[in-house]
């Protein structure tokens, strides 16, 4: 049984990094790339920083599932309440 706020969060990940591999030629022009260079942050942000904040939401949602806990199934309003709020944010990022 995987829980829907474990799917989720898996495809929303994936939905943004498809994007993102989608449409790289505007990633090639963002800040971070064009005014900073490539140094030590970006490269340890990178390797670091992104996988660990990316699945950090994921691994939780499934440590939280195997303990057992009461609350592992999430309510149908906040699985709706989560896919609008999403789709709100990437709409304005």
């Amino acid at each position: 049984h995987i829980p829907i706020g474990l799917l989720l969060v898996t495809a929303f990940h994936w939905w943004y990094v498809f994007d993102a591999l989608y449409n790289e030629r505007s990633i090639l022009t963002t800040m971070d790339i064009t005014t900073d260079g490539f140094g030590f942050m970006l490269a340890f942000g990178d390797l670091a920083w992104v996988p660990f904040t990316y699945s950090l939401p994921a691994r939780y949602l499934a440590d939280r599932v195997i303990a057992g806990d009461s609350y592992g199934t999430t309510p149908p309003w906040l699985s709706v309440a989560s896919v609008v709020l999403f789709f709100a944010g990437y709409s304005i990022f």
